[in-house]
């Protein structure tokens, strides 16, 4: 049992020997293995015999004869004939093998160039190309200097990460963007939101009211009813779209008896021709230039403006531009707000504004000093209003326009010439209106249940006022 032994441990030792020849064929590595274990265990096994794929290995005896196990239908016996082996080597290698019976490598072909014919390979090529390792080394010297031909550099080549933008810049750079991407015409978003056709088709312009930096006001008569109303044009600069549409949304969706009511807009060329009701009695600023005011119609006009002010801010929206030429008033006594070209809508995620928009004179503290502001800016400027109604005209009036705000940055709440012409209750009024303290200035909402506001009279007190504006005009026709 030793001999049998020794001898399957000595084929595998002769495989041992043979295994660097076999490097450039690895993948037969496995099955010229599996071969020659089987082999060695037949050479120790002549006779073996596999019941239920096992070797039987019964101890009966010291000879071979002894390990043989009858015969039995369930037997299988497997014939473990040797199978010529190839081993494929480099051209020229010469073959060392051992003169011993049963060698594992006496099969193997010799370096001459012998035929491959081994279990169904034949013919075909196995194993990598051999290289010289100068051979290699010569490659890739070639594809270096080739690569430098072709200017391969990877400092040319790289790109250096995008730079990160802050989030102030963000929403402005996203614009930028979008507007440098798409060939859209930024009229067409306005055209979504206005009437189509002429506006000449069904308006006739009878007279020029006014003018502004942003275009002028006309007088129009709608031809199919005769009913009067003001046509404004509006200029429409390159990225002042979503500003006019803006003052088209908010004027179309707020409608209270104390804001001037939306009737249609037109989009003509580049001008937009906004279609809004006629107060014939003319603005505020106009009463003013013709006639003074009494503390009662001065009342009535403060609760009339703050009516429409609690409207907006209720809805998140701010006028940022208060003053006596943006309030309109009708031969009925009707007081009505007007021109939403710089308002401002705020949002849950936006309850605060920077940006610098209004009239000088008129404007609260916080903006000129660029700070974060709400609503209460409009009040402000109703309190400065207020001032120009009650003195016929505003605080720094004789000021040059370029030194009001610092002035008004500088003093907080303006001092009042001869304070004591007015009465208490109105001085109190101003005090709530003009705090700098936003904090502590009062709401639009907070004003309305002011004794100066509640005691104020009807509207028909205010008919006197547009009378005079009225006369003033036919004296200069």
């Amino acid at each position: 049992m030793a001999e049998r032994l020794l001898a399957g441990l000595g084929c595998l030792l002769e495989f041992a020997n043979a295994f660097n020849s076999l490097l450039d064929r690895p993948w037969l590595m496995t099955e010229l293995l599996a071969k020659h274990i089987s082999r060695g265990f037949g050479r120790a096994h002549p006779s073996g015999v596999v019941k239920d794929g096992e070797a039987c290995h019964e101890d009966s005896g010291p000879g071979a004869e002894n390990l043989r196990v009858p015969a039995s239908s369930e037997e299988r016996t497997y014939d473990y004939a040797p199978q010529p082996l190839r081993v494929h080597q480099p051209e020229g290698a010469k073959l060392t093998t051992s003169s011993a019976p049963g060698h594992l490598l006496d099969e193997l072909p010799s370096a001459e160039g012998e035929e491959d014919k081994a279990d169904g390979y034949e013919g075909e090529e196995y194993g990598r190309e051999e290289h010289d390792s100068q051979e290699y080394e010569d490659y890739f010297e070639r594809e270096k200097e080739v690569g430098a031909e072709d200017g391969e550099n990877w400092e040319e080549d790289y790109e250096p990460l995008p730079v990160m933008v802050p989030p102030s810049e963000y929403a402005k750079l996203q614009q930028q963007l979008r507007a440098q991407q798409t060939d859209e015409d930024p009229l067409d978003k306005l055209r979504s939101i206005v009437s189509m056709g002429h506006p000449e088709n069904k308006y006739a312009e009878a007279e020029k009211l006014g003018q502004g930096s942003y275009g002028a006001v006309f007088r129009a008569v709608e031809m199919a009813t005769g009913r009067e109303v003001a046509i404004k044009h509006i200029s429409v600069n390159q990225g002042d779209e979503d500003y006019v549409m803006q003052e088209i949304l908010v004027q179309r969706d707020h409608k209270n008896p104390n804001i001037v009511n939306y009737l249609d807009s037109y989009l003509v060329g580049a001008e937009l021709w906004l279609v809004l009701e006629y107060l014939d009695g003319g603005s505020l600023a106009d009463v003013l230039q013709v006639t003074r005011m009494d503390e009662g119609q001065t009342a009535t006009v403060c609760r009339e403006c703050l009516q429409g002010l609690d409207c907006l801010h209720s809805d998140g929206v701010i006028h940022r531009d208060i003053k006596g030429c943006n309030i309109l008033l009708g031969t009925d006594g009707s007081v009505k707000l007007a021109d939403f070209g710089v308002c401002a809508l705020l949002t849950p995620e936006q309850n605060k504004r920077t940006s610098y928009a209004g009239t000088p004179r008129w404007m609260a503290p916080e903006i000129l000093k660029e700070e974060p502001y709400g609503p209460k800016v409009d009040i402000w400027s109703l309190g400065i209003t207020t001032v120009e109604m009650a003195k016929g005209e505003p605080p720094y009036a004789s000021e040059n326009d370029s030194k009001v705000g610092d002035l008004i940055a500088a003093n907080g709440t303006p001092k009042l010439q001869n304070p004591d012409e007015l009465s208490a209750v109105l001085r109190d009024f101003l005090q709530c209106c003009l705090e700098v303290d936003v904090d502590r200035r009062w709401s639009a909402k907070d004003l309305l249940q002011h004794p100066f506001v509640t005691a104020a009279g009807p509207v028909s007190n205010l008919i006197s006022l547009t009378h005079a504006v009225k006369e003033a005009r036919n004296r200069v026709h």
